[in-house]
């Protein structure tokens, strides 16, 4: 699994279209794959690739640059609430985009 994570949270307030999606997630397939026999829930374990960046496509991480994949379970807490939430439902071998609004990332002023 592959995911295109991009970060709002320092752009949020130069944005005013944005304003709608400062609430959840915005999740796009990319590929998926044909049939999907299981998607994954919470408390399955996964190992995936990301490149993180912010939206203007800046990008500030990438799980290629550590050579590994970063491996978890999911809908327990363990890492970002919205990269959690973005990954349940996902197929082994789909890519995502998964958008996360400031309140839902990492480090943010507004996950307090």
């Amino acid at each position: 699994t592959l995911l295109n994570i991009i970060f709002l949270s320092s752009l949020y307030s130069l944005f005013p279209i944005i304003s709608a999606f400062l609430y959840d997630i915005i999740v796009e397939v990319m590929e998926a794959p044909e049939p999907c026999t299981r998607k994954s829930v919470a408390g399955d374990y996964i190992r995936y690739h990301y490149n993180a960046s912010f939206l203007n496509g800046i990008t500030f991480d990438s799980s290629y640059q550590h050579n590994h994949t970063y491996n978890t379970y999911i809908g327990m807490g363990y890492m970002i609430a919205g990269i959690d939430k973005g990954l349940q439902g996902v197929c082994t071998g789909e890519r995502r985009r998964i958008i996360l609004p400031p309140h839902l990332s990492a480090d943010s002023e507004f996950n307090q």
